[in-house]
């Protein structure tokens, strides 16, 4: 998970305004895919895009990151490759 900065939200309200959950809840429904979800976001604005073409690369990690993001479950490479492109777009290179 990644870790949140001051303005990111600690709950999430339904767009109903019946239910609210923290953060961590809601990523968690999110990353499994959960159609409860559907509740929390309003996907009229909503854009599909093909997503980049994956290339495989060997990568040398210190044991103890590679680690903790695999003990984080299935898909800590695609959690790797999130980090990775939100420091490209941080750094004003996307």
């Amino acid at each position: 998970m990644k870790k949140r900065s001051k303005t990111t939200p600690k709950s999430i309200t339904s767009l109903d305004g019946k239910r609210t959950i923290s953060a961590r809840e809601f990523d968690r429904l999110f990353d499994e895919g959960s159609d409860e979800i559907d509740r929390f976001i309003d996907w009229s604005k909503a854009e599909v895009r093909l997503a980049p073409a994956k290339k495989p690369v060997t990568l040398r990690l210190d044991a103890d990151l590679l680690e903790w993001f695999k003990s984080r479950g299935k898909g800590y490479q695609t959690r790797i490759n999130a980090i990775l492109r939100s420091y490209q777009r941080a750094a004003g290179e996307s």
